[in-house]
């Protein structure tokens, strides 16, 4: 039960920005906690559907705030590192370079903006339990990447969760 908590702990410590102190003991400890995914994002999914269920626009606008900040603001920087990465001209170790920076260019910005405005309007039109759910099928999504497909860099956090082990 023990090892059962610490996997759930360190999952969501590496989900999000919620700061534990759990660290991984090997490497095969963090290619252990994916199987908590889907479970973490129950955490997110009921932050938006408080939210959403509040039914005004401060409580809408706190819990995004809260849910991104807490949950959500690694991964739309990751997906505007790979906006920049995939739009922009050159070889393939030019585009890792471009989304290994800080920066921002151009193309994350027009895109993020995109996405953020029908994301405030999915927000807004979804029926709320369709939060809870986004949030749990994205976080079990990354399973499923990790299943078919492999790190695209020899280092970063997607090697430390590859080779993916299913569980039998």
């Amino acid at each position: 039960m023990r090892r059962i908590i610490r996997e759930f702990l360190l999952a969501l410590s590496f989900l999000s920005r919620i700061s534990l102190s759990v660290s991984a003991d090997s490497l095969h400890e963090i290619r252990e906690i994916s199987k908590y995914f889907s479970l973490i994002g129950y955490i997110p999914g009921l932050i938006y559907l408080l939210g959403r269920e509040s039914e005004n626009l401060i409580g809408y606008a706190i819990s995004l705030a809260i849910g991104y900040w807490l949950f959500d603001l690694f991964h739309f920087d990751g997906l505007l590192d790979t906006i920049d990465g995939f739009l922009a001209p050159g070889t393939r170790e030019r585009k890792l370079e471009i989304m290994s920076k800080s920066d921002v260019g151009a193309f994350a910005i027009f895109y993020g903006v995109l996405y953020l405005l029908i994301y405030w309007e999915l927000f807004n039109r979804l029926e709320p339990i369709i939060l809870l759910y986004g949030s749990v099928f994205g976080r079990l999504s990354i399973n499923f990447i990790l299943h078919f497909s492999k790190p695209a860099k020899p280092e970063g956090l997607g090697r430390a969760l590859y080779p993916y082990e299913r569980i039998n």
